[in-house]
């Protein structure tokens, strides 16, 4: 064999020193991902010894793509040695609890599109990135039910692609399994569109998973104003459920219930609420006088239209309220409804946070009558819209029976909040000096507060005078 042919072999034959770390860079990067560190005195002096020999063939090897392995083993050797893959499990997931946050979302989102790129980022969730990372790692945050136990699932128009579906569902499947037996989960369902079609049997297979999981709802937000026919749906779910285990409550552990739908069949909310337990924390987008919902244990209570003859009857029901906010009053007016009105005052004793809010023109008169909040220590008044500021201005009759309920009351009010948010620049400062002077003459606090604008302006009784030369000088800055 010629000189040249030689060398051409040689030239092409792998590097020895080569062969001997591509099997060192395996070995080692298997360990690393299952986290075998080295525990005993001898494994330590062992790997030290490693990485000692690891460094003199670095400093005399010449051959780049040697170099290139022997420094990739060398980092992986020394990364075994590193203080984080000594932490204990408890240590590590109080870590991992930081960066996932107190409420870990995991997001299923169906996406308007019809390219793959539109619709293959349909889950999301922050735990993934900790399942990314090592082998470790994901098997400490898999084994984690409350990073997993929080689910949102957002549908959106519906998609035309076909290529949504099974491996997404069954992804959906495997966070939901991922929540464990015990972990109470946090459940999102928003459909927050106009569509007056029927969900379709994909969608519907997504929910049949949540449902199987309603033993382990705590917290459950249900936005389907758009979709009038939903309810009767999901309520499908639970009458099939509850028919396969009749004896077993369907929501034992449901606290916290937030429902947005259109009034368009209240039978519905009432077969909803059959399954419900008695909550502690509702927010509702509408409720009637009539409606036949258990509100004994609720302590918190938000409404967005609240259809009655007085807001007297809706405390009767609530015996352990604390908190109630309303932002609109309709009044009802049934005659053959009235002559079985409870005449009788209401003196809540709990009741100690009132929010009323947005008064505009549209918050009717007659919430109030019957009622008495003796414990009362904070109120928050919104005010929206120039007809609201018009009618607050001349304290119209809903404003005049809220600070008459508030007088008559007898309460120890500690601070008192009024927001104006007129939408309109014809809107003079006087008029809005009015219309907070008016409001807070004569109420029993020693702390009011104006927000003008989502812009905060502080009022102190003691020196009213003062405040109001700088009030008008705020208000001229925010607009008025």
């Amino acid at each position: 064999m010629s000189s040249n042919a030689r060398s051409t072999f040689e030239s092409s034959q792998p590097d020895p020193l080569l062969l001997v770390y591509q099997k060192y860079y395996t070995r080692t990067l298997t360990k690393i991902r299952s986290n075998v560190i080295p525990s005993s005195f001898d494994e330590k002096a062992e790997l030290h010894a490693h990485i000692v020999r690891t460094r003199k063939d670095l400093d005399s090897c010449t051959e780049d793509t040697t170099r290139d392995h022997i420094s990739k083993t060398l980092e992986l050797q020394e990364s075994l040695l590193a203080p984080i893959r000594t932490l204990p499990s408890e240590i590590l997931n109080e870590i991992f609890q930081l960066v996932v946050g107190f409420e870990p979302w995991i997001r299923y989102v169906t996406l308007t599109g019809r390219s793959r790129k539109s619709t293959a980022r349909k889950i999301s969730g922050t735990a993934f990135l900790l399942t990314w990372v090592c082998v470790w790692w994901r098997n400490e945050a898999l084994l984690q039910p409350a990073f997993w136990s929080c689910i949102d699932v957002r549908f959106r128009p519906r998609c035309k692609d076909p290529h949504h579906s099974f491996e997404v569902l069954e992804f959906l499947k495997e966070c939901i399994l991922r929540s464990g037996s015990y972990a109470p989960m946090k459940i999102t369902i928003d459909l927050d569109y106009d569509d007056h079609q029927a969900i379709s049997p994909t969608r519907l297979d997504a929910l049949e998973m949540l449902v199987e999981r309603a033993d382990k709802w705590r917290t459950l937000t249900l936005n389907a104003y758009g979709r009038p026919n939903f309810p009767l749906q999901l309520i499908d779910l639970f009458d099939a459920k509850h028919a396969r285990t009749p004896s077993v409550p369907l929501f034992p552990l449901l606290e916290d219930l937030k429902l947005t739908l259109r009034r368009y069949n209240p039978p519905s909310l009432e077969r909803m609420f059959h399954y419900f337990p008695p909550v502690q924390s509702l927010e509702i987008s509408s409720l009637f006088e009539t409606d036949t919902v258990n509100l004994e244990l609720l302590w918190k209570l938000r409404i967005h239209i609240y259809t009655g003859y007085s807001l007297a009857g809706l405390l009767r029901k609530c015996p352990s309220l604390k908190y109630l906010k309303v932002s609109c009053f309709a009044r009802r007016h049934s005659t053959s409804a009235i002559s079985s009105i409870d005449t009788r005052v209401i003196s809540h004793p709990l009741v100690s946070r009132l929010e009323v809010g947005s008064i505009d023109g549209n918050f009717q008169y007659g919430a109030w009558s019957f009622v008495c909040l003796p414990s009362l220590t904070q109120l928050d008044v919104a005010v929206s819209g120039e007809r609201g500021l018009e009618a607050m201005a001349e304290l119209g009759v809903p404003l005049i029976e809220l600070k008459v309920m508030i007088q008559h009351s007898k309460c120890t009010l500690e601070k008192v909040n009024l927001n104006l948010d007129p939408d309109t620049g014809s809107y003079s400062p006087g008029h809005a000096l009015q219309t907070a002077e008016k409001f807070f003459e004569n109420l029993p606090a020693p702390y009011f507060s104006l927000w003008v604008n989502s812009m905060l302006w502080p009022v102190w009784r003691e020196d009213r005078e003062s405040d109001l030369k700088l009030y008008s000088m705020f208000l001229e800055a925010a607009g008025f």
